[in-house]
C-alpha cells in the first residue's frame, strides 16, 4: 500500500470517526477542519459556507467499518443481522433526530453490506426476503429493493436465484399495489 493511500485512509477515518461523534454530516466551515486532501479527492466539498460530503459510497466503506468496530459486528450468512446491524447504525447515528443527508449516506451502506454478504458468504437473499414483513417494515423493502437493483450486476447469484427472489419480491409488493 502506497504512502498516499495510507494517508487518506487515516484522513478517512479521522473524518469518519468525526461525522459519527457529532452525529452530522454537513457542517459550517467554520466548526470543522477538514484535510485539503479530502477535496482534491472529491470526497467532500464546500459550498455556500458549508462542508458536504460528496462521495458517500467512499465514505460509506470507512462508516461501515468504524460502526463494525464499535458495535462489535462482523458480516454473516444470516442476511437479517446485517439489516438489523443498519437499523442500528441508524437509530445511533440519528438518535438527536433528523440527520440531513443520512439518506444518501444510508443507500450506500445498503450496497455495501448486500455486496460483502453476497461475495463473503454466497448470501442469495432468498431466506431474507422470505422472512422480512413487508407491513411493518416497508422502508426496510424498500431501501432492499433499491440497493439491490444498483449492485445486482455485481452479485454472484444464478439466474435461477435471481428470477426466484424476484418472484418473492413481486410476491411481496402485489398486495400492497392490490390496495392502491
Amino acid at each position: 500500500m502506497s504512502f498516499e493511500n495510507r494517508e487518506i485512509e487515516n484522513i478517512l477515518n479521522e473524518f469518519v470517526a468525526l461525522i459519527s461523534k457529532q452525529k452530522n454530516l454537513i457542517f459550517p466551515v467554520s466548526d470543522i477542519e477538514v484535510s485539503k486532501l479530502l477535496f482534491e479527492e472529491k470526497i467532500v466539498k464546500e459550498e455556500n459556507g458549508y462542508i458536504k460530503i460528496l462521495n458517500y459510497e467512499k465514505v460509506s466503506i470507512y462508516f461501515l467499518n468504524y460502526y463494525k468496530e464499535l458495535f462489535d459486528f462482523e458480516i454473516n450468512n444470516d442476511f437479517s443481522k446485517s439489516v438489523d446491524f443498519i437499523n442500528r447504525i441508524e437509530s445511533d447515528f440519528k438518535q438527536d433526530g433528523l440527520v440531513n443527508n443520512f439518506f444518501l449516506l444510508e443507500k450506500e451502506i445498503w450496497k455495501a453490506i448486500i455486496l460483502e454478504s453476497n461475495i463473503l458468504f454466497k448470501c442469495s437473499f432468498n431466506d431474507y426476503l422470505k422472512s422480512i414483513d413487508y407491513e411493518n417494515k416497508p422502508d426496510e423493502l424498500y431501501n432492499f429493493i433499491t440497493a439491490y437493483s444498483v449492485v445486482l450486476p455485481k452479485l454472484n447469484l444464478s439466474e435461477d436465484l435471481i428470477l426466484e427472489n424476484v418472484l418473492i419480491l413481486v410476491d411481496l409488493t402485489k398486495s400492497n399495489a392490490d390496495y392502491n
